[in-house]
């Protein structure tokens, strides 16, 4: 794992419980040359237990606030560590890399678009 993810991880985590038994996402953005952990909304309504949208008006406040979005972060509560088809599409359409969090095995996995064959 990389220094600068340990940086957010923590509040990636956190978040994580805190949505429990929802599914949480944010967004990794930089500012001043930091990696930084952006909460979201969650606006998957009956679905929040399976699948994640973020709010948009969440996208645009973290936009106008950071440098550069480079990430996507979201869990699979009582799920597998484990990206899913629609994670990895996702991954490969926003050309942005995706973050999975467990804070109950406190394991993150990633991947990138490049990785993605679809």
């Amino acid at each position: 794992m990389m220094n600068i993810e340990k940086c957010w991880k923590k509040d990636a985590m956190s978040y994580a419980s805190e949505c429990y038994p929802e599914e949480s996402c944010g967004i990794v953005a930089k500012k001043n040359n930091k990696e930084i952990f952006w909460k979201c909304k969650n606006i998957a309504h009956d679905f929040k237990l399976e699948a994640f949208v973020i709010d948009p008006n969440d996208w645009i406040e973290c936009e106008d606030n950071a440098d550069e979005i480079v990430g996507i972060v979201h869990n699979h509560p009582d799920g597998e560590l484990q990206f899913s088809d629609t994670d990895k599409i996702s991954c490969k359409e926003l050309d942005l890399t995706f973050y999975l969090v467990d804070p109950i095995s406190d394991r993150m996995i990633k991947i990138e678009p490049k990785e993605v064959k679809c």
